[in-house]
């Protein structure tokens, strides 16, 4: 049980890292300040805000697997807001 807790903490760490490294710039478009940008829940709130989504999504992003895959639609909403929405940009942001 501790593993998981222990593993669960480190890939979360590690995906607001990522987070944090892949949507700097464009929270700086956005016009937000740089502080709210290294709060961990908070920056994710302040996308959920701007993008009118559920606050429950918040603790289906505590969940390591659903986690991924709303980071990674919360990604795509920012990135189509500064970008066309066209099948080329949405495989240039899929690299696999």
């Amino acid at each position: 049980m501790y593993k998981y807790l222990i593993f669960s903490g480190i890939f979360l760490f590690i995906e607001h890292v990522i987070h944090i490294l892949g949507t700097w710039k464009f929270y700086k478009k956005l016009g937000i300040p740089s502080w709210k940008i290294f709060i961990p829940i908070y920056n994710i709130f302040i996308l959920l805000k701007i993008y009118k989504r559920s606050i429950c999504w918040i603790f289906l992003l505590l969940i390591p697997l659903t986690s991924i895959i709303l980071i990674f639609i919360l990604w795509m909403d920012l990135i189509f807001t500064f970008f066309k929405k066209t099948k080329k940009n949405f495989f240039l942001y899929f690299p696999f």
